[in-house]
């Protein structure tokens, strides 16, 4: 069995910049941003909804039992980053708007990576005013809402992907150099989530190994 590439059956309804967005997956709906813009594509019957905007740009998001949440961004100038967390829930037809549900994360950052198992969100890296890069991790308990440090970053990352595969957690780093042929992406395992579900002690053990692997 051969696998392809299918183009989709229709078009956006707004030109996304890559940079800049984000995307987040529920059951049969896919979620986009576009700075402060946020679109739902439902993927049975290739229908695409106009959620309602966003206060920042530059987050990333995740989709935690059916609802919607930003993680981080800015709002306005390049040193407005925050560690605010907004949720909407998609799909509800009276006063749904963007609420601080969820508290505050530890450290502001624009773009940090975040993946969730849907009982505890982790985000990493990110970036401080679009110069500085963050090593921080940290880890939410969904059920009790409290945040926990995890051990830092081997590294300051800005802009990675963080995903959930095969029970670990994997960063993927996007570093940029003056010199286009010298440019790579590294790829860091974290140990399996189960070490998450510990919380607070098993954040102790939730560390990203120094042996990266350069993809060139």
């Amino acid at each position: 069995m051969t696998s392809t590439w299918r183009k989709g059956e229709t078009t956006t309804p707004a030109r996304f910049t890559s940079g800049y967005g984000a995307a987040a997956v529920h059951g049969n709906t896919v979620y986009f941003s576009c700075k402060h813009d946020i679109y739902s594509y439902t993927v049975p019957d290739s229908k695409w909804t106009k959620l309602p905007s966003c206060k920042y740009e530059n987050f990333s998001m995740v989709a935690i039992d059916g609802k919607l949440t930003t993680i981080g961004g800015q709002e306005g100038s390049i040193s407005s980053e925050t560690n605010v967390l907004l949720t909407l829930t998609p799909g509800r037809l009276f006063g749904n708007s963007w609420k601080e549900v969820v508290p505050p994360m530890p450290t502001k950052r624009i773009k940090p990576a975040a993946v969730t198992n849907h009982t505890h969100l982790v985000v990493a890296g990110g970036i401080e005013g679009l110069v500085s890069a963050r090593d921080a991790v940290e880890a939410l308990d969904t059920s009790t809402l409290q945040w926990f440090t995890a051990k830092s970053l081997p590294q300051p990352v800005g802009f990675p992907q963080m995903t959930l595969c095969g029970g670990h957690i994997s960063l993927i780093v996007r570093q940029y150099s003056r010199v286009p042929w010298k440019n790579c992406s590294s790829l860091v395992h974290l140990l399996p989530p189960t070490a998450v579900m510990a919380a607070p002690c098993g954040l102790d053990e939730l560390t990203f190994p120094c042996n990266m692997a350069h993809l060139y």
